[in-house]
Order: structure tokens, then C-alpha cells, then sequence
């Protein structure tokens, strides 16, 4: 992943990517706006935004919200502090 002053940094997940069930997650979304993957504390936590009928966000699994970042939505990683 790219941070935001440019500088590259790899990370290993406890998961892996799973479009199936982004897709069922979010199957209800007209447009999806962000996703955001905090992963500060020990177990990720990870949420969409969207447009439903109204604006929505919900929670949902790490394998989902990495599916969606692979997708291209516009994806916010938190990652613990003072790690190199």
C-alpha cells in the first residue's frame, strides 16, 4: 500500500480478499463512496460507506472490505503507530 506521503509499506493480513462477499454485503448500495480497514487495535475493524436509499455505512469483514479496495473503491487503511 502507498501512504499518504508517498512511501510504499507491506502488510500481511489475516485475510484474503473475497469478492463474493463484497458483493452480497453490499448488494443493497447504489453507489459505494469509502471504505475504511482500521487495523490499530488486534482485530481488524473495517466499514463501508454508500448511498442506499440514503447515505449508509456499515460494518463488515476484513476479506470484504479487501475485496472492495481491490475493486477500486477509495479504501482508508488505519495502521498501529510507530511501526517501521
Amino acid at each position: 500500500m502507498r501512504l499518504a506521503d508517498g512511501v510504499e509499506r507491506h502488510l500481511v493480513l489475516p485475510a484474503a480478499p473475497d469478492p463474493l462477499l463484497a458483493r452480497r454485503l453490499t448488494s443493497g448500495f447504489r453507489r459505494l463512496a469509502w471504505t475504511r480497514i482500521d487495523l490499530s487495535d488486534p482485530l481488524p475493524r473495517c466499514r463501508v460507506s454508500g448511498t442506499y436509499r440514503q447515505p449508509r455505512s456499515q460494518w463488515l469483514p476484513l476479506a470484504a472490505a479487501l475485496a472492495l479496495a481491490d475493486a477500486g473503491v477509495p479504501t482508508v487503511v488505519r495502521v498501529p503507530g510507530g511501526e517501521g
